[in-house]
């Protein structure tokens, strides 16, 4: 039988707690408290799905037990429907402005509630998925950066020690660009593979960018296990090169404690980044371990770049992927282009154009899991249609943004008229469409 949605019941009267608890029983798991404490109480030791809370409550009434209930970041995000025999508007609307889910008078029909609480909770898991999906790295499915930097401050916060471990794939991306062995997105995702397998359930395994990762490992009943970090990585060094079929170590790991070593995620990456350039430049192991004491200029490189001619650099620093469709960028990095590219225009004379596509639900439902869906359909068409010499980022859940160079206005109507055509002709869902404003970029 499938896992159950628990949900919590707060009202002082024992009547309405039975009669609610018959409504909801035989589709959710329940709790049940006959006071705003008794509730914050319980809220202690579980966290339901969802809140169904009376509101005029004799000590602490719902209003108040509400901020509490917010005010901790570990209930926050509970949503809360509010029940009430009391019909004056301003007290729904006091109820809806504080941010509850929704505002349910007394008395009321079975189906009224069932129904809205089923809504409620269709709605949450969707929003959890999009969370999901947006902490997610796109490639290699592993946790990414924005989430690991928010988890680690997290852990901070909650008082947790733990390692933090760096790792470095670098080199094995080379040699593998050098044999062309492996395509580069699937050996991202080999690698991410690879990790998920070989450290604890409870990690949390993340990549940063490049072939740079990290794993948090909280220190369980005072042993954040040092001799285990240094197993795993030399088994995972070894199945690297029974992957690329190499002999040489081309996995590096630094190791650095929390919150010893760093309290802010900006403190324990460079305290591990230390200890991975000792792992690079050392010809024993392939994982260092933080010290303060190292004075990293005075150690000898292992590592450094042969002399290179220019075709040679350019050969090296290529995208080895088909140079086909618009270049599409983390948001971040389309500002740095659009500021690049904006400088070669004003001397260059080029012609830049910034499109916007944006996507609008007509339906009112506010349904981000069938945006984000369309969003995905949009990015698709995008790739497919605009020129490698194109830059595209999504701006946000219903945004797309493209930077066209040197296009004639006719070229440009034609180019988003096929976007537009084909995003309708795809699109599954009809309530959303798309909007285009098309601006020249100034200078």
């Amino acid at each position: 039988m499938k896992n159950r949605k628990h949900i919590l019941i707060v009202d002082d009267v024992t009547t309405n707690l039975r009669f609610i608890g018959e409504v909801l029983k035989d589709e959710y798991s329940l709790s049940m408290a006959k006071s705003g404490r008794q509730a914050l109480k319980l809220l202690e030791k579980t966290i339901p799905d969802i809140i169904l809370m009376d509101v005029k409550m004799p000590d602490m009434d719902g209003y108040e037990t509400y901020s509490c209930i917010k005010g901790n970041k570990k209930t926050a995000d509970i949503p809360v429907i509010f029940l009430t025999a009391d019909t004056r508007k301003e007290n729904e609307e006091k109820g809806l402005s504080l941010g509850a889910s929704a505002f349910i008078h007394k008395p009321f029909d079975p189906k009224t509630l069932l129904d809205t609480v089923k809504d409620i909770l269709i709605s949450r898991d969707e929003e959890n998925e999009l969370n999901i999906i947006a902490n997610k790295d796109q490639v290699t499915n592993l946790w990414n950066r924005r989430f690991l930097e928010k988890t680690f401050e997290t852990y901070i916060e909650d008082g947790l020690d733990g390692i933090f471990v760096l790792l470095n794939l670098e080199e094995a991306r080379e040699v593998n660009l050098s044999g062309k062995k492996i395509e580069e997105n699937e050996l991202l995702i080999n690698f991410a593979g690879l990790f998920t397998s070989a450290f604890p359930k409870d990690a949390f395994i993340s990549r940063i960018g490049g072939f740079e990762y990290a794993v948090l490992l909280k220190d369980n009943n005072g042993n954040s296990s040092y001799d285990s970090v240094t197993t795993i990585v030399d088994s995972l060094n070894e199945k690297v090169k029974d992957l690329l079929s190499i002999d040489n170590k081309v996995l590096f790991a630094g190791v650095s404690k929390f919150p010893e070593n760093g309290k802010s995620f900006l403190e324990i990456y460079n305290t591990s980044d230390k200890a991975m350039y000792l792992s690079k430049n050392s010809s024993e192991s392939e994982i260092e371990f933080y010290d303060p004491n190292v004075d990293l200029s005075e150690l000898p490189s292992n590592n450094k770049k042969e002399i290179v001619e220019v075709s040679q650099l350019q050969s090296m620093i290529e995208d080895e992927e088909t140079l086909l469709g618009p270049m599409v960028v983390d948001y971040e990095d389309f500002k740095d282009l659009y500021r690049l590219m904006k400088r070669y225009a004003l001397r260059s004379g080029e012609r830049l154009q910034l499109v916007l596509f944006t996507l609008k639900d007509l339906s009112g439902k506010n349904n981000e899991a069938a945006l984000l869906k369309s969003m995905n359909v949009l990015e698709t068409v995008i790739r497919s249609t605009f020129r490698k010499n194109d830059v595209a980022s999504r701006y946000s859940q219903s945004q797309f943004f493209v930077i066209l160079s040197d296009l004639s206005d006719d070229n440009r109507n034609e180019v988003i008229q096929r976007v537009t055509e084909c995003f309708e002709t795809t699109c599954e869902n009809s309530d959303i469409i798309i909007k285009v404003d098309v601006e020249d970029a100034t200078f």
